[in-house]
């Protein structure tokens, strides 16, 4: 279970934490009907980008909109002269040509209106709610170390348990070791 962690934990962990991954909300109508707005993107870097990928990039500095990141499909070009990105509902190319120095990362599975059930706990309000709901699983007792008892547990007979085995006269006795191995 703790590789599972781990792994689950490598393969997701966000970028501006030193991972792969980024988590991008969809905004506006230029990726329909691939994304929505609403839906969220997530992103992981790649060593290389090759057309008909969908990738998400920041504009480049120097040019208008510098900084801002765009999610578009590759349609042509390379890491060495830029990238020419398009929307799938957009009839003109992208005017930045991005390399890879740009590129966030390509889409690796999209999340369909996810970002709005997100950008809802943003506020204090809910921030708070989701805590409180974290505190009472914990103090619930819900995460129990696996040595403690849990409570769906048989109860133990009492009669069995003070009854020492060379004592019992019943069928149910245990049978030696000697005679299990004959």
């Amino acid at each position: 279970m703790l590789v599972a962690l781990a792994t689950v934990l490598f393969t997701t962990w966000p970028q501006s934490l030193g991972g792969r991954v980024a988590y991008i909300m969809v905004s506006g109508h230029s990726m329909e009907p691939t994304m929505h707005t609403g839906d969220l993107a997530v992103i992981r870097a790649e060593s290389d980008y090759h057309i008909g990928e969908i990738i998400a990039y920041r504009v480049p500095q120097g040019e208008v909109g510098a900084g801002v990141t765009v999610i578009h499909r590759v349609v042509s070009g390379n890491a060495h002269t830029g990238f020419i990105t398009r929307g799938d509902n957009n009839p003109y190319n992208d005017p930045w040509h991005p390399r890879t120095a740009n590129i966030v990362g390509a889409r690796w599975t999209l999340i369909p209106g996810a970002a709005n059930v997100f950008s809802h706990m943003r506020g204090p309000f809910p921030l708070a709610a989701f805590a409180a709901l974290l505190t009472m699983i914990a103090a619930s007792g819900l995460f129990k170390h696996p040595d403690e008892p849990h409570d769906d547990a048989p109860e133990p007979d009492p009669d069995e348990a003070t009854t020492p085995d060379s004592l019992r006269t019943d069928e149910h006795a245990p049978v030696p070791a000697t005679a299990a191995s004959r």
